[in-house]
């Protein structure tokens, strides 16, 4: 891949106006999707990062119209445990509560946000994460949720005084049907 990171970090320069707020991946094994994490990743500036993604299982398992967060202290990585930032105690605090389920099972089994981790650490060795899992929702609950979220996070961050890119940033990985109303 090292001929590949050259080629493309030559024809598509780092970006020269600040750091990345956020990006929009696809998921699936380091061979596949792992390839484009290396050029995303570089971007990543902030100490502090919020993952989303698909919540595979829980459709399975009668649930949807939630954010499904987890109680880990640290996910394991390669490059050691990565700690999970406590920005994500204060989210889900300020979240409607019937959106919030708290499931490390879920968490535990699902595999949308895992291949992030160790690229992550490599680019910032202190990162958090903020891991959140997004189940089914139908319209009207997603734009509801959004919002939701949305306005958590802005408040957290103001709050705080964080700015988007430099100490929070935005990572979603992607699996296009999986999100919304699939009909």
């Amino acid at each position: 891949e090292t001929a590949r990171y050259v080629s493309n970090a030559a024809g598509f320069p780092r970006m020269k106006e600040g750091p990345m707020i956020g990006a929009i991946c696809p998921h699936d094994d380091y061979l596949y999707a792992g390839r484009g994490y290396v050029h995303v990743m570089r971007e990543v500036k902030a100490p502090r990062v919020i993952l989303f993604g698909v919540s595979h299982t829980a459709r399975r398992r009668g649930i949807q119209d939630k954010l499904v967060f987890d109680g880990f202290s640290a996910w394991k990585s390669a490059y050691g445990n990565c700690p999970v930032s406590p920005m994500r105690e204060e989210i889900a605090a300020n979240l409607p509560a019937g959106l919030v389920l708290l499931n490390d099972t879920i968490h535990s089994e699902e595999h949308s946000l895992e291949g992030f981790v160790p690229i992550l650490q490599h680019y910032v060795p202190k990162v958090e994460i903020v891991p959140i899992l997004v189940t089914r929702m139908n319209g009207g609950n997603f734009d509801a949720a959004a919002d939701a979220l949305a306005g958590a996070v802005s408040g957290i961050m103001k709050v705080h005084g964080w700015k988007l890119g430099k100490d929070v940033a935005i990572l979603v990985s992607a699996a296009c049907v999986h999100y919304g109303d699939e009909e």
